[in-house]
């Protein structure tokens, strides 16, 4: 699509980003004859974080197509596991080469495993990054915000309740919702900019930048322009 500035939205670049992704078909698979046990970790390393990335982008695409049907606070699971496999790819593709085969292929990695503290840390310190604003609108943690929002509600409790109830006037009773609050408006904002980061990471562990960082700072720059005209809610239609 053109890069009308009048006409982009969120929900413009994040389509256009889902095809930057899906376009070129990556190279088919390579089997490595006789290789070191460190050959055989990297290729493998690239690999998992091709599907980590798959993962977050169809479960970016899943939570938005949920929350249009007016689903959001029911797709909070999929936020988490999106924020969560986005976030894991961010952290590796910024560690040092060693450091980021082991996150991918780790011994444990097959039980698999939540956020560790270092990571929720770069989510609420990702607004000092280029994209920065993007991701965090107002300045603050607001993806931390987000996600931790989505995992209290994830699992039964008073948060995951909450959407559902309202306490009377005079507090004696609750009146009981068939549907939930309405949510914040900005989930396009934050899906978009942290599968960008989470590309961008991917972008890095295989050695692709050649082939992709230009459209990757072309969307970059798009997106904090979306943020200068306060274009944070996705455009009807």
């Amino acid at each position: 699509m053109a890069e009308n500035a009048s006409a982009d939205s969120w929900a413009h670049a994040l389509d256009d980003l889902v095809a930057l992704i899906d376009h070129p078909i990556p190279a088919p698979a390579h089997w490595i004859e006789n290789g070191s046990r460190e050959e055989l970790d990297e290729a493998r390393a690239v690999a998992v974080a091709w599907g980590w990335l798959m993962r977050a982008k169809r479960t970016a695409q899943a939570v938005l197509g949920l929350d249009r049907l007016g689903f959001g606070t029911e797709a909070a699971p999929l936020l988490c596991s999106f924020v969560e496999h986005a976030a894991r790819l961010v952290w590796a593709g910024r560690r040092e080469r060693s450091e980021a085969v082991e996150i991918l292929v780790g011994v444990h990695l097959d039980a698999g495993r939540g956020l560790s503290e270092d990571e929720l840390q770069l989510l609420g310190a990702l607004q000092h990054d280029h994209l920065g604003k993007a991701v965090e609108p107002d300045g603050g943690s607001d993806l931390l915000r987000l996600f931790t929002r989505a995992q209290r509600e994830s699992h039964p409790g008073t948060a995951s309740a909450s959407a559902y109830l309202e306490e009377s006037a005079d507090r004696h009773g609750w009146l009981l919702r068939l549907l939930p609050k309405e949510r914040e408006p900005a989930l396009d904002a934050h899906l978009a900019a942290l599968l960008l980061l989470a590309f961008e990471g991917y972008v890095r562990i295989a050695g692709l930048g050649g082939q992709f960082g230009p459209g990757i700072d072309a969307l970059g720059a798009r997106m904090e322009h979306l943020v200068a005209v306060g274009g944070r809610e996705p455009a009807a239609g």
